[in-house]
């Protein structure tokens, strides 16, 4: 007991002349040279700093952060919204990582994206989406892939009887130049219009044998329109037959057509 007295008395002394500063600070652990490589791994990722542990002559240890450059980024995003557009076979978000590709002038991975994106396009017979595929590999100067994708466009539109599909292959060949496929589509679409008796589809055709410079069969188009669109009494659609009479020289019919929209 008196032992522990002593000892007590001792530590009072000590504690009296030596006092703990109240404001001392903690060790830094940012600075605390004792942390070991693995402390400081987990520090350098809770900073989120990409770092790596260089040992010292000293045998202590460094970090040097790497980060990767806005291009790398760039990449390593397409990329992954690639994969997950191919993962989930989606037409639209593989077209779209297709089109990004092109953007940043990565043709190579572009046609690699359109590639896929047809096959894609191709299972779900989804002419609208092989129409963008031919209009990508168009812009990557690669017109013989382009040119297939319109023609298997041009097959599916015939097979579903899309009168619009047939409007868009023909389109597409237009704008690669081919103005024999191109006239076949629109006509094949003028086609259907006379099938379905629309007005509308008949207009489309018409325009399009205008694109490819053919005014008779625009005009004979724009003609089955006007009578359509008489027996119908559809304004919206004689005032648009007055507009392709119009745009081929036909002033004549432009007027007689506007006439009678006017008298509805």
């Amino acid at each position: 007991m008196k032992i522990c007295t002593k000892l007590a008395a001792v530590l009072t002394v000590l504690l009296f002349f030596f006092p703990v500063s109240a404001g001392a600070k903690s060790l830094d652990s940012a600075k605390n040279p004792f942390l070991s490589k693995e402390a400081l791994v987990e520090q350098s990722s809770a900073q989120g700093t990409n770092s790596t542990i260089i040992p010292s002559s000293s045998g202590s240890y460094s970090s040097s952060s790497k980060e990767l450059s806005s291009n790398e980024n760039s990449a390593s995003s397409l990329a992954t919204s690639f994969g997950a557009a191919m993962i989930q076979r989606n037409i639209e978000k593989t077209l779209s990582a297709a089109n990004s590709f092109l953007e940043a002038g990565d043709t190579d991975d572009a046609w690699n994206a359109f590639t896929y994106a047809m096959g894609l396009a191709i299972s779900q017979r989804n002419v609208q989406a092989l129409v963008a595929v031919g209009d990508g590999f168009r812009k990557l100067g690669n017109d013989s892939d382009a040119k297939r994708a319109y023609t298997i466009a041009f097959a599916f539109a015939k097979m579903q009887r899309s009168l619009d599909g047939c409007v868009l292959a023909g389109d597409g060949f237009r704008a690669l130049g081919d103005k024999e496929d191109s006239w076949n589509a629109y006509n094949y679409a003028f086609g259907l219009a006379m099938k379905f008796r629309s007005a509308s589809g008949a207009i489309k055709a018409g325009d399009g044998f205008k694109s490819v410079g053919s005014k008779a069969d625009a005009w004979t188009a724009y003609n089955y329109a006007f009578s359509v669109a008489l027996s119908e009494g559809n304004k919206e659609d004689l005032i648009k037959a007055g507009d392709g009479f119009k745009s081929i020289g036909a002033k004549s019919d432009a007027e007689n057509a506007y006439n009678f929209a006017n008298n509805l």
